[in-house]
């Protein structure tokens, strides 16, 4: 039978069952418009947690120069700079800890898919903030604070710093693996959506 014949055959059989090519264009229709909606949805969602992940990135960020800016002070007070206060100090810590509250409140690791580092990074972060704590709050009461209490902040500072960075290159290595999947799926639902547009257009 040739290829002619056969074509023939199908339109004979389409025509005497109009009914079911009916529910056949119908169904496409549907899937494609099914298709369209979730595509969209699909989108806007997207956008949506990239947009929060920039956010939290954003707030790691903030954090490390709030830790760079503490343990400046700290090497100040502790060489004698009449430029530099205790109270100042204190002052830069209680940024740092209101910075660090924000990326507690919002769940940082979950914006990157609660990833297992992260998560450890976040908590000795705030194990070492909540460990200083007590100091700080004496320091912030007295006019002068001892060799050793310095010596004992900066220690710290410098402990947050190496964990600040780590945080850092960590979120960044992960926002890059996050967007190069999306990327991925962007281009596939680019596919799909010209292949939707087809279909329309017949």
């Amino acid at each position: 039978m040739t290829r002619r014949r056969r074509i023939e055959l199908i339109w004979k059989g389409a025509k005497r069952n109009k009914g079911l090519v009916a529910v056949l264009v119908v169904g496409l229709v549907l899937f494609v418009a099914i298709l369209s909606f979730f595509h969209a949805l699909w989108v806007r969602q997207n956008s949506a947690t990239v947009s929060v992940r920039e956010d939290a990135q954003w707030a790691t960020y903030q954090t490390d120069r709030e830790v760079g800016r503490l343990t400046e002070a700290l090497i100040l007070l502790r060489s004698g700079d009449p430029t530099m206060t205790l109270a100042e100090v204190s002052q830069r810590f209680d940024i740092l800890y209101s910075r660090h509250e924000v990326m507690e409140d919002a769940d940082f690791a979950a914006k990157f898919r609660d990833d297992p580092e992260l998560r450890r990074l976040e908590k000795a972060i705030g194990d070492t903030l909540h460990g200083v704590l007590p100091l700080f709050d004496r320091l912030a009461k007295q006019d002068a604070a001892s060799r050793e209490d310095l010596d004992t902040a900066l220690t710290m500072a410098r402990r947050l710093r190496k964990l600040t960075e780590s945080l850092m290159v960590t979120a960044d290595h992960l926002q890059t693996e996050l967007d190069r999947k999306s990327t991925r799926l962007n281009s596939s639902h680019r596919c799909i959506s010209y292949a939707v547009f087809c279909l329309k257009k017949k």
